[in-house]
């Protein structure tokens, strides 16, 4: 006659915790994926957010006010620089004055770019207040900018930055050729709290 046998308290503590590592795993995985989803739909959106600001410069007129500053950030020569069309680059993507190793035509934040640093750089065109509305700098601004410089996707503040700078001709150095115009997208990543950035130019050449 055979004798039924019983888990033992031992048997059945292993098997709660073997369970509860899988279970806890789970979750892990769970959780990862879900700020990862988020991080992916997050730079996504910023991407759009872009695309759609360059959207908005590229139909505006080259001689609008947004692009014709009275003022340039001292030190930058911003207001007299060149490109090597060769070598595609520009002389106003080289200076790097908070030594962060992002060009400061395209950095939003002078100093380092970590959170809880919003120190606006001098040498932007227009930045974010805390209502997520454009302020402009170095005179001869617009009343109005025809998008927000701030917005919020779920829990992550987006913000957008400016830099302008004028492209001279090269055989005659008195005449503009094209007003370049420096769009960064940026935010602090969900989680890890890393600077991210989607940067873009826009050439407004002159008519003529």
């Amino acid at each position: 006659m055979s004798r039924e046998r019983g888990f033992t308290l031992i048997e059945l503590l292993v098997a709660a915790s073997l369970l509860l590592i899988v279970i806890s795993a789970f979750m892990i995985a769970m959780a990862n994926y879900t700020v990862m989803t988020v991080r992916a739909k997050t730079f996504e959106f910023a991407k759009d957010l872009a695309e759609d600001v360059k959207y908005i410069i590229d139909g505006m007129d080259t001689n609008h006010q947004l692009f014709t500053p009275n003022n340039f950030p001292v030190g930058k020569n911003w207001e007299n620089t060149f490109c090597d069309i060769a070598e595609i680059a520009c002389g106003f993507e080289i200076s790097d004055d908070d030594n962060d190793r992002i060009p400061d035509f395209y950095d939003p934040i002078d100093g380092p770019n970590k959170k809880g640093n919003m120190n606006y750089a001098s040498w932007l065109r227009l930045y974010p207040d805390q209502n997520g509305n454009c302020v402009c700098q170095l005179g001869n601004c617009p009343a109005n900018i025809p998008f927000r410089c701030k917005v919020k996707y779920g829990n992550t503040d987006i913000y957008v930055t400016l830099t302008v700078a004028y492209v001279r001709n090269f055989k005659d150095t008195s005449l503009i050729s094209a007003r370049a115009v420096g769009i960064t997208v940026w935010y602090f990543e969900h989680g890890s709290n890393k600077y991210k950035e989607i940067r873009s130019i826009i050439f407004k050449e002159e008519e003529g």
